[in-house]
């Protein structure tokens, strides 16, 4: 199995150092041998190395992969876990730094034990690429702390053997109310706790722990009798001394409560919701039937997250004041305001999702079309190869669009030479125009391969560099262009408008630079225009 990855070199500081403190495996965790690792360039040309790995055995925890560099450690991106038995792993750098890794690479598998001892442990051997400075990282002894929390560890990971004079282990199909008395299975121990749900997941408050628990039901929850009849004949009797947020482990503060699909909520309430197993401030950026869109205070735009409702909770006192007449109005502002950079992603992205939907729709139909239309026709190979009929190529993406680069656009003209990219076996490979086809096609020459791949690609299947495209536009024909001037008359600027939005608008200058305008800071007549030409 093979896939990529991306890495980024990060500077060294305290949390950093720490992280590259490895301990020796447990016995129970897998180990591997990682092979051959070599240095190249990936299909865009950014800096990549290709490692071989082989499982050596099967074991407990989740390894992923790891590094460091001369100035501290390798923060991979992407990284997920190692499932495949054996397989091939591809870096490339995120921020195409030009420059070649010295590095060390390896296998970790991290964790902590007994939920008190973090712990990194090294499961496979170290391989260097390039000269990374400082002796090779090597995993040492474990101290007498690691080695006591471990012991506990073990102890932890099953129930006690038999329940507590008095008490009887509960069932799946015991009737368990939120408040009831009853013991669970900790670390050995059978202490005091309070059961919270009657699911079949228990989240428990266990006495003396300030966090709450999930247990399940097979051996690590014990009831008194006495309680079980108690819950069938006076259920009511029993009340919890926390609310929990549904769905979560999290306890509902006093003066809040969970979101129901009857509570009108409106765009810029604010709310709390868990992130990272912590209730923090949010706030509502749309509300749809059972489900909410909220934004996390302190988080960048980027990390907005669809919540069910009821995991999402809100102050008695805002409810309140949403059913005061205002309320929308007075929420409204509360809506945090994107960056101007956020606020180009999101249209950009808008744009792709709408065309590429477009797109899939007639993409298929126009294949089969150009493929009659096209057959017999040939197009220049390049250095003098021989000519051919074009045979219509489909090589949907399925990786991401690299920062720098975005979907080749329908209404732009790609002259022959154009140097453009395309997605094949999940990788980026340079592509060079040859001459632009019908419907949507472009002839293209794939760059690695001989003449006998060239063919005709749809443009939805083509990317540009960003740099690239701004040059093809600034080179569009002068009529696409017009003077814009300001609402005072001292700013004139001759420029084609290439995205623009119910505030402002991109305009592209011959010197191929871009500018962003707000619409209300233009003419009047500026105004008129692109009213007239939506």
């Amino acid at each position: 199995m093979k896939f990529s990855l991306f890495f980024l070199m990060v500077a060294t500081c305290n949390f950093c150092l720490r992280a590259q403190d490895l301990i020796q495996p447990a016995p129970e965790m897998p180990a591997f041998t990682l092979g051959s690792i070599q240095q190249s360039r990936d299909s865009v040309g950014r800096p990549s190395v290709t490692i071989d790995y082989q499982r050596n055995k099967d074991g407990v925890g989740a390894p992923l992969l790891a590094g460091r560099t001369s100035d501290g450690p390798l923060k991979i991106m992407g990284s997920r876990i190692i499932n495949d038995a054996s397989g091939k792993l591809e870096l490339s750098d995120l921020f195409s730094s030009g420059r070649g890794l010295d590095a060390e690479i390896y296998f970790v598998v991290s964790g902590s034990f007994a939920d008190e001892c973090p712990f990194q442990c090294l499961v496979s051997n170290v391989v260097r690429i390039g000269n990374p400075a400082g002796p090779t990282v090597a995993a040492r002894e474990w101290n007498r702390k690691e080695d006591t929390a471990y012991q506990k560890d073990l102890l932890g990971r099953k129930p006690p053997l038999s329940p507590p004079a008095g008490y009887q282990l509960v069932q799946a199909s015991t009737k368990l109310i939120a408040g009831m008395p009853i013991k669970v299975g900790h670390y050995g121990e059978w202490l005091d706790a309070e059961a919270l749900n009657g699911e079949a997941l228990v989240t428990v408050k266990i006495s003396g722990i300030e966090k709450l628990k999930s247990k399940t039901r097979n051996g690590w929850i014990a009831i008194k009798p006495t309680v079980i009849q108690q819950g069938n004949s006076a259920p009511s009797s029993f009340q919890p001394s926390i609310r929990i947020i549904p769905g979560t482990t999290e306890a509902l503060p006093d003066g809040y409560l969970p979101i129901t699909s009857e509570m009108a909520i409106v765009t810029g309430t604010p709310v709390r919701a868990v992130w990272l197993n912590q209730l923090v401030d949010a706030t509502v950026i749309s509300a749809e039937g059972d489900a909410l869109m909220i934004h996390y205070d302190s988080r960048p735009s980027a990390f907005d997250k669809s919540h069910p409702r009821s995991s999402v909770i809100i102050s008695e006192s805002t409810l309140k004041e949403l059913a005061l007449p205002d309320a929308a109005q007075k929420f409204a502002n509360r809506v945090p305001k994107k960056s101007a950079e956020e606020q180009e992603f999101d249209n950009q992205s808008k744009q792709i999702e709408e065309e590429s939907k477009r797109i899939r729709e007639q993409v298929e139909r126009n294949i089969a079309d150009a493929q009659k239309r096209m057959a017999g026709n040939s197009f220049d190979a390049p250095n003098n190869a021989q000519t051919f009929p074009m045979q219509i190529q489909n090589n949907p993406i399925d990786i991401p669009v690299p920062k720098e680069a975005e979907l080749l656009p329908l209404d732009i003209s790609v002259p022959r030479g154009t140097k453009l990219a395309a997605c094949f076996g999940k990788r980026w490979n340079y592509v060079t125009v040859l001459k632009e086809g019908t419907e949507d096609h472009v002839a293209i020459h794939w760059d690695d391969r001989t003449a006998d791949f060239d063919g005709l690609i749809h443009r939805s299947q083509l990317i540009i560099r960003k740099s690239d495209l701004r040059k093809l536009k600034a080179k569009a024909p002068k009529a696409d262009k017009r003077e814009w001037t300001d609402a005072t008359g001292k700013f004139k600027v001759e420029a084609k408008i290439t995205a623009r939005t119910a505030t402002h608008v991109t305009l592209l200058k011959e010197d191929g630079k871009e500018i962003k305008l707000a619409i209300e800071k233009l003419s009047a007549a500026d105004q008129k225009w692109l009213k007239e030409n939506p």
